[in-house]
């Protein structure tokens, strides 16, 4: 995770930061998704984001910039210090656009397998396919929301 904030930090793209160590760019997806990375890819991060190699030891201390080492509490500050200068506030809009968008197509793969089997038994109660009229209202006011057709309780609708 440290690996993708001082990638981050520093504005470069995944490809970017493999062409500079090296590395594999699978390797380096691997690594930024959890993987811990042998001796050689730290020895590469280390040196290309020129920090020390205890910087990517979980189990280690962390060493500040003035070479003095420090617990476990001080490497959790530092951080968040990376993670609070990482994303930008349109990087943040972006992920809430995009969750937005998921979240939509969550509802839409309930939604469409009911429909189906409610089609395919055709004997459905009044009250089934009122309720499947209501839900089907709301799958389409939620897409307009997640695409922002419809800003409904959204900040622009609170501006204007």
């Amino acid at each position: 995770m440290i690996v993708r904030k001082l990638r981050l930090k520093r504005g470069w793209s995944q490809e970017q930061l493999a062409s500079l160590t090296g590395l594999n760019i699978r390797t380096i997806q691997r690594i930024e998704h959890g993987q811990t990375p042998s001796l050689e890819s730290k020895k590469s991060f280390a040196s290309v984001f020129e920090v020390e190699l205890a910087t990517f030891d979980e189990d280690k201390p962390f060493e500040n910039e003035s070479g003095q080492s420090s617990n476990n509490a001080n490497k959790e500050v530092a951080m968040q210090e990376l993670n609070t200068e990482v994303i930008s506030k349109e990087e943040e809009y972006v992920m809430k656009y995009v969750e937005g968008i998921k979240s939509f197509y969550s509802h839409l793969m309930v939604y469409i397998p009911f429909v189906l089997l409610i089609l395919y038994n055709q004997g459905a109660e009044q009250g089934v396919l009122l309720g499947l009229a209501g839900w089907t209202v709301g799958i389409i006011l939620h897409g307009m929301i997640a695409y922002e057709k419809l800003n409904v309780l959204s900040p622009q609708w609170e501006k204007n």
